[in-house]
């Protein structure tokens, strides 16, 4: 007795450990044959004015990441080499290391206030990712992804993914969510059109200026939340997108569906092409607005090959790897369990690059798994049923 008294304490530090070593738990994906190489570029859309600061206006510039197989390189890249290009404000150059640093700081004050720990926080940034930065292409032509970030958000938002996808052979490239007229997006079939148009702005500069790295015939959309639904408008209005992925996006609830069916560009006759739509269905508070209906308008009456995952334990946030990595479960949002979380991500993540290998790269392996997830009423991941 007088021994376990001694050695309560060394397990309760043990169990303590243990339970902050689970809170830290991040997103680690198994990436694949490719070094990765990335770069940005500072362009502008010199057929779109938008209100700079100052009261001027201006042409829209559009910031670009790009994350592509490369050859190794001499420099890894470290997460805070991301987040000094972070903006706060419309930037129309490339920053200089006084603007850099403030951008990082401004992306910490950030993240503290919504929760993150500042511990945390550094760690995060002080990581190294294994992307070497402006590191060669390695020669040969691979399947292009547009990501469509979230509601005013950045390409930040899903790094990881955007690593793990070059390192299977395919070039991802990016910009931040921008409003039609100012840095604040609006929800409005306009807001998602001004993005739809920043998505073919990236398509159009890649294939002009990259084209001897991309496959043209292999082109897909991607978006997450707001992201999803510039996405689709982006497919139905350029028939050289051969797949769209939908990432909990903004056409599953009512009241985002009017606003943005109501686009010219929306028309569910041209969404003729293989679309994968992953669903947050972890249970949220009564009070919760705009959730979504039973009534999928935009997928029930799409005639395409498409598939539909419901995952239990991954909130809407959550199917963006910085949020995955930089704050704990919330216990009021029905969060109890990271280690639930990051393998939801995991399994989207994992499930996303095989409907690409199977629609995009044709691939026949991985198309007996994809058959699987066409039931609708299949909850996937370990929030299984």
């Amino acid at each position: 007795m007088h021994s376990l008294k001694l050695m309560l304490p060394f397990l309760l530090t043990l169990v303590i450990n243990d339970c902050l070593a689970q809170d830290h738990m991040a997103v680690n994906l198994k990436k694949g044959n490719f070094p990765v190489g990335f770069t940005i570029k500072y362009l502008s859309d010199d057929s779109r004015e938008v209100s700079l600061e100052n009261n001027t206006s201006g042409n829209r510039p559009i910031q670009i990441s790009i994350w592509y197989p490369s050859a190794k390189g001499e420099k890894k890249i470290k997460n805070q080499g991301y987040f000094a290009h972070y903006d706060n404000g419309l930037m129309i150059q490339f920053p200089d290391k006084t603007l850099q640093n403030a951008n990082i700081e401004y992306f910490k004050k950030r993240f503290i206030n919504w929760g993150s720990s500042e511990e945390r926080l550094a760690q995060f940034l002080n990581t190294e990712t294994g992307t070497y930065l402006q590191a060669e292409p390695d020669g040969k032509k691979h399947p292009l992804l547009l990501y469509a970030p979230s509601f005013n958000s950045r390409p930040h938002e899903n790094i990881k993914l955007a690593e793990y996808l070059a390192s299977h052979g395919f070039i991802v490239v990016s910009s931040p969510c921008v409003g039609p007229k100012s840095r604040k997006m609006e929800m409005s079939a306009a807001g998602a059109e001004a993005q739809m148009k920043d998505i073919l702005f990236l398509l159009n500069y890649m294939l002009k200026n990259h084209s001897d790295q991309i496959d043209k015939k292999r082109i897909a959309a991607i978006g997450f939340s707001w992201g999803g639904a510039a996405a689709a408008l982006a497919q139905m209005k350029d028939k050289r997108i051969k797949a769209v992925v939908d990432i909990d996006g903004a056409l599953r609830t009512p009241r985002m569906f009017e606003a943005i069916s109501g686009s010219e560009f929306y028309n569910i006759d041209k969404a003729t092409v293989p679309y994968v739509f992953y669903e947050s269905k972890l249970p949220l508070p009564k009070h919760w607005e705009d959730l979504p209906d039973d009534n999928f308008t935009h997928y029930n009456k799409m005639k395409a090959e498409k598939y539909h995952l419901k995952f239990l334990k991954l909130r809407h946030i959550k199917f963006m790897n910085l949020n995955v990595d930089l704050f704990p479960p919330n216990p009021d949002m029905n969060e109890t369990d990271q280690a639930l979380i990051v393998d939801s991500y995991h399994h989207m993540a994992r499930h996303l690059l095989q409907f690409l290998e199977v629609h995009l790269t044709k691939q026949s392996k991985n198309k007996a798994a994809l058959e699987e997830s066409k039931n609708p009423n299949l909850y996937s991941a370990r929030g299984s049923n």
